[in-house]
């Protein structure tokens, strides 16, 4: 795969906003029985860099821990990089804030719901083309579920700006909203436990840099 190296003015200003993150241990909390109805189980607004986000800085991709949130940066092509915070969960929502700031508006990103390793999760991703759809990574292949392609949607905005995107796993029902508008529901019933995260992928232009914040999970 070949490699390219982040623009310099964009490595500047990432860096000097970067410091490290180290990880927390595993807790399943909506497993308590206490837990009824709605509950927040996580949030995170990334200021703290302790709070357990796999980080890197390589050249394919940067993760690191920002005064303005959290970065993902992939500068590769047909490259996917993400980070959890090492959590453990079965029925929730998930949302985020997410803002494209620099790179090809042909890419993806969002939320991970479930994830047992890095060849089993379930994907709900939007690129800043308006184009969105809900994924599962079984044993290392991924594909959009209950869908040959992604859809296309006008609420989702579209270029260098802020989309809210919202994501539910429940039993069996997977639901990707954003902006506040549902887009879609598919079921699929092999994965009901794991880990939450945020994801970036790329196609075939490399340098989308995306800044993510106000991470919160809820119990269902």
């Amino acid at each position: 795969m070949q490699r390219h190296k982040l623009p310099g003015v964009l490595l500047i200003f990432i860096f000097s906003m970067a410091c490290s993150a180290c990880s927390v241990e595993s807790l399943a909390y909506d497993k308590l029985p206490i837990l009824e109805g709605q509950v927040l189980l996580f949030a995170d607004d990334f200021s703290d860099p302790r709070s357990g986000w796999d980080t890197s800085q390589s050249e394919i991709d940067l993760k690191e821990y920002s005064p303005h949130g959290f970065w993902i940066v992939v500068n590769s092509t047909n490259v996917k990089s993400w980070s959890r915070p090492h959590l453990n969960f079965a029925d929730v929502s998930i949302s985020v804030n997410v803002t494209k700031v620099t790179g090809p508006d042909n890419n993806l990103f969002g939320v991970i719901c479930r994830y047992q390793d890095e060849g089993n999760y379930y994907s709900f991703l939007i690129g800043s083309d308006g184009y969105y759809g809900i994924t599962k990574t079984k044993d290392g292949h991924e594909h959009i579920i209950e869908r040959s392609a992604m859809d296309f949607s006008y609420d989702i905005q579209q270029g260098n700006t802020e989309n809210e995107i919202m994501a539910e796993c429940v039993k069996s029902h997977l639901t990707l909203y954003v902006n506040g508008i549902k887009l879609i529901n598919v079921v699929d019933e092999e994965l009901a436990y794991g880990d939450v995260g945020i994801i970036v992928g790329t196609d075939e232009q490399p340098g989308a840099a995306i800044l993510f914040n106000n991470f919160v999970v809820m119990n269902r």
